[in-house]
């Protein structure tokens, strides 16, 4: 057992199959089962890595477009179900390309988003750098 399950219900969501109890099989872009899901289980914390990463056309796939709306659904119902903590991950694509291409990162490293993939995860992230 995971040392974090010792402390916490942890719960996943995916599109895919899992023989896990505590694992739901829902699309992300199904607003509908998400709200149901949501309101079912009371979720503290939420650990966000899903979005479009097809390794042939990521970069450049409108896709992405449709997971910031996704995301950004995502996170209101979260909230509106009495969420506390969202925690959405990033990608080193968002930076400077000069600090990119030296994997060189802290709090302070420029924003720069340097293709679509990494300007909407920027764009889903920037409202909250006011906080």
């Amino acid at each position: 057992k995971l040392e974090l399950e010792k402390r916490y219900k942890v719960y996943g969501i995916g599109r895919g199959i899992s023989k896990e109890k505590r694992y739901f099989q829902i699309d992300l872009k199904n607003k509908l089962k998400v709200v149901k899901l949501f309101k079912k289980i009371k979720f503290d914390i939420i650990i966000h890595c899903a979005w479009y990463t097809k390794h042939s056309d990521y970069r450049k796939s409108k896709k992405n477009i449709e997971y910031l709306e996704m995301s950004k659904f995502l996170l209101d119902t979260f909230i509106q179900n009495g969420g506390k903590t969202f925690v959405g991950i990033g990608t080193c694509e968002e930076y400077d390309k000069k600090k990119f291409s030296k994997n060189i990162f802290s709090e302070s490293t420029k924003i720069k988003p340097i293709n679509l993939y990494a300007k909407t995860k920027d764009q889903f992230h920037y409202p909250f750098l006011a906080f």
